[in-house]
């Protein structure tokens, strides 16, 4: 109640009231007994008619034991799998996020951990930081073509010199690509098909080694360009 209906929560005499103290039956109906410490004004009243229709779906019994139960499973306890398959379920609008290529991988936790930062669009990038009023940093553009602005997907997509990394690599192997228009549908379509395990593996890690890289050239530029204007300053 404190979060749905926080309103009704704040004036209520009941905050630390359990469901048993304010229940009661009326030929066999329950009851709610709600006390407030004022009387209601008329758009209060409506949330409370609001709060007590959504109790018309719950079902109590005073003849049985008060007890969690895990919906989601038969026998009513929590397991990971019941909690894993609504998840990675077609219906679920969430269900096309990468999970398994990112954490998957045979790869350094630390750069798996990067490549999920870098999938949810969290990176540091100039457009990221220029959000916060703050911050003003100049230039704006791609430290690695100077010819965009920098995102993560301009960097790690889009910008001149990583479609030219991405494409050296893809040519190696055979494969033509067409890059996709954000991280994360580049980790959902990054499927290695192989017969071999050790080439699918060495395919899975590839993908979080060159984002990995991308990364860490563009820090260096940064960092490394900073060092020389501060060099010369001096």
């Amino acid at each position: 109640m404190d979060s749905l209906f926080l309103r009704l929560f704040l004036i209520s005499s009941q905050k630390e009231a359990m469901v048993v103290d304010i229940l009661s039956n009326s030929n066999h109906d329950p009851l709610w007994n709600l006390l407030f410490s004022r009387d209601l004004y008329d758009w209060e009243a409506l949330l409370v008619t609001t709060l007590l229709d959504s109790f018309n779906d719950i079902f109590l019994s005073r003849s049985s034991v008060d007890k969690r139960v895990w919906t989601l499973e038969s026998f009513g306890m929590f397991s990971s799998k019941s909690f894993s398959n609504p998840l990675s379920s077609p219906l679920n609008p969430d269900s096309s996020f990468p999970h398994w290529m990112i954490w998957k991988p045979d790869a350094s936790p630390r750069v798996k951990a990067f490549s999920w930062t870098a999938v949810l669009g969290q990176i540091n990038t100039i457009d990221m930081l220029q959000k916060r009023s703050f911050m003003h940093l100049s230039p704006h553009w791609c430290f690695h073509c100077h010819e965009d602005g920098e995102s993560v997907h301009h960097i790690f997509l889009h910008c001149s010199l990583t479609t030219k990394i991405w494409s050296y690599f893809l040519s190696r192997m055979g494969l033509k690509w067409v890059m996709p228009k954000k991280v994360t549908h580049l980790f959902s379509s990054w499927h290695w098909y192989s017969v071999s395990t050790k080439s699918k593996m060495f395919g899975e890690c590839l993908l979080h080694t060159i984002v990995w890289s991308i990364l860490k050239e563009r820090n260096n530029r940064i960092f490394l360009q900073h060092f020389e204007e501060l060099r010369r300053g001096n």
